[in-house]
């Protein structure tokens, strides 16, 4: 079993006011929490349906650990304390000791399941001081001043008894009482209820010194633990308890190949699972910013806690199918850290694209992972094909944009006069999801842009350039006969600016104005950010303009129609692209307020990598590539003074 320092028992012991008992509780809340991480990355590394009911074993102890924590919780905050779990101190350091001075030799791994793991640390983190003799349990010793933690758990209860009910100030409006049954989690409001839910904690730990059983048929912790091992299930027998019941089957082979204890230093920066283990962590971060939340004033967050864990879950499944290296057998795994903000933009050249370039971490998302869900009515999301390859034209609207807002069919309203309203130019854009780099990038992309350059820059685009991104790598492009006085051949963009996922616009709202606007020809989905960085989009459609509000317009239409591909014929039918519409930077140069890119000749054929993805290294020439600057470094304003937007967000170098 599990001791904990015998010190902590005797300062709990000569507690003579509430406050006394805050610490105390503190650490009760992080000794809970910190055996959830080594718990959840068992249950993830289980292939779902073959090793089914251990994963159900675990996951059923870690929404009791959940509660337990929870009770901790409540009953800090009845006496007046405040719990604090978004703290980096928090987290315990894995591999490493459990919290409140863990006395005996037990380090605490992170690292996927195996009948090892649960015999040699989940079962003793879970082990009663009287352990029920059951048959096949093996015994063990103990030695040195140390006290368990039903031994903790119980001197709390005998000091709340002492200090009696006046020590409860705070009422149930400020506790966290949903998401677990009534019985199991009720307000804590004198002694009697803080003392029941104690006791709630430690049978469902240790059980009883009598009966293994928490209820009838659900065995406490370490019963559960040694049901796994044991590969049966404990039952009552003439004589006591036996692992002799129904079989808790185990395939060893249907287990992800994770790392042990994995660390950030582990992967190459950059690389997919670089990027997959940062999102988790940012998640698992924003897990305990809502726990604190919860428990310290808005218990009506738990709903967002509870929805981080089930998101855990998926980011962790990914993590763990994703190889350390291209050429590892091992995959990688969830690094349980803090996470004290979003990782800079600026500093890094992470620009915020809401899911579509990158990961909605980086974007202030109005929904979570900026998700949209469909409503009834509206179409189901269109799909990229896996390769294809397009020419486009683009309409740099200028003038009268506010009446006029896009998609636009073929090109902007008749209204609006080519020369007087807009400007037009000329480019093509390259796609293949199926592209591999050599350290196990994903995906291609390439946008050309011929004469004029990309209008989201406040500088002057009239040149030639291709954008190029290879997996999380964008690459900026300029060539010989016109290329700007002082910019590189190449530059790096941006260290996290994939090509958008085929299914990408699940990350975009539906607009039916948008669809409306062409007599319903296309849907549309778009949105405008808020002026303010870090606030979630303002507004779903293209029209009302915002730009007047500084408002940047992100949005893309497809064809509603399923038509064949220009030249696969075997293809079957698919919804092609129409147009990507955006806002352009306003102010001269470029003086493109709103900017609509639409296809054409868009057909399933494969870039060639030698006129595509090759530019990349032929133009660096394997020396190394210099930092774009195409945003510049100065705060730039309209008339009235305030600042003008642009997609790099307001944190710049």
């Amino acid at each position: 079993m599990i001791k904990i320092d015998g010190r902590i028992l005797r300062d709990l012991s000569t507690a003579s006011r509430k406050e006394d008992l805050y610490m105390h509780l503190q650490n009760a809340i992080k000794l809970e929490h910190a055996t959830i991480p080594p718990y959840l990355t068992a249950w993830y590394s289980l292939l779902p349906g073959v090793n089914d009911e251990i994963g159900s074993l675990i996951r059923s102890i870690v929404m009791e650990e959940m509660l337990h924590m929870t009770i901790a919780a409540n009953i800090l905050v009845a006496i007046g304390g405040s719990p604090r779990i978004n703290d980096p101190k928090f987290v315990p350091r894995y591999p490493g000791p459990l919290p409140m001075g863990i006395g005996e030799d037990l380090i605490v791994p992170i690292k996927a399941f195996s009948k090892d793991l649960v015999w040699s640390v989940f079962r003793r983190i879970e082990e009663p001081e009287h352990p029920i003799p059951v048959q096949h349990l093996m015994a063990s010793g103990a030695a040195g001043e140390f006290a368990t933690i039903g031994q903790f758990y119980a001197a709390l209860k005998e000091q709340i008894r002492k200090l009696g009910d006046q020590i409860f100030v705070v009422g149930a409006s400020r506790q966290v009482l949903s998401w677990f049954d009534t019985s199991l989690l009720f307000p804590i409001v004198d002694v009697a209820s803080a003392v029941k839910a104690i006791d709630i904690v430690m049978v469902q730990g240790e059980g009883t010194r009598s009966d293994p059983f928490e209820t009838p048929g659900v065995p406490a912790h370490f019963y559960r633990f040694e049901e796994i091992y044991y590969g049966k299930k404990i039952i009552k027998t003439p004589t006591g308890y036996a692992y002799a019941g129904d079989p808790v089957p185990f395939d060893k082979t249907a287990i992800l190949p994770m790392i042990d204890n994995p660390d950030p230093a582990d992967y190459v920066p950059g690389s997919q699972a670089d990027l997959l283990s940062r999102s988790f962590s940012f998640s698992y971060s924003s897990l305990l910013n809502a726990l604190n939340d919860c428990f310290n004033g808005s218990p009506g967050k738990i709903d967002t806690a509870i929805g981080l864990m089930y998101q855990l879950r998926l980011q962790a499944q990914k993590l763990m199918a994703t190889p350390v290296r291209p050429d590892s057998p091992r995959t990688a795994g969830p690094v349980f850290q803090y996470v004290t903000s979003l990782p800079q933009r600026s500093s890094r050249m992470i620009y915020p694209t809401y899911g579509v370039h990158n990961p909605p971490q980086y974007s202030p998302c109005a929904c979570p992972d900026c998700l949209y869900s469909r409503g009834p009515g509206e179409p189901s999301d269109p799909l990229y094909p896996l390769y294809w390859s397009a020419k486009w034209t683009m309409y740099r609207v200028f003038n009268n944009y506010v009446n006029h807002s896009p998609p636009y069919d073929g090109k902007p309203p008749a209204q609006l006069k080519e020369g007087v309203d807009y400007q037009v130019s000329y480019g093509a854009t390259y796609y293949d999801s199926t592209w591999k780099g050599p350290n196990g990038e994903e995906g291609a992309m390439m946008e050309h842009y011929e004469e004029w350059s990309l209008p989201i820059f406040p500088i002057d685009n009239h040149f030639t350039s291709s954008f190029i991104s290879l997996g999380n790598t964008a690459y900026f492009i300029t060539y010989d006969k016109d290329r700007p006085k002082g910019m590189p051949p190449i530059c790096l963009f941006s260290e996290l600016n994939y090509p958008p996922k085929r299914d990408f616009i699940k990350h975009l709202p539906y607009s039916s104005g948008d669809s409306q606007r062409l007599g319903g020809r296309v849907q549309g989905y778009s949105f405008w950010t808020s002026p303010e960085d870090n606030k979630p989009p303002i507004q779903v459609g293209a029209s009302p303009d915002r730009t007047a509000d500084r408002g940047i317009l992100f949005g893309y239409a497809f064809k509603s129609a399923w038509e064949p591909d220009a030249v696969d014929k075997s293809a079957p039918p698919y919804r092609h692209p129409h147009s990507f519409y955006f806002s352009g930077f306003p102010k001269t140069p470029p003086n493109a307020p709103i900017v609509s890119q639409n296809y054409t000749e868009f057909a399933m054929i494969k870039p060639d990598p030698k006129t595509t993805w090759d530019l990349v290294a032929k133009v660096s020439g394997g020396k190394p590539i210099p930092s774009c600057n195409l945003f510049g470094s100065q705060k730039l304003t309209n008339e009235s003074g305030a600042e003008i937007p642009t997609w790099a967000g307001k944190k710049r170098e």
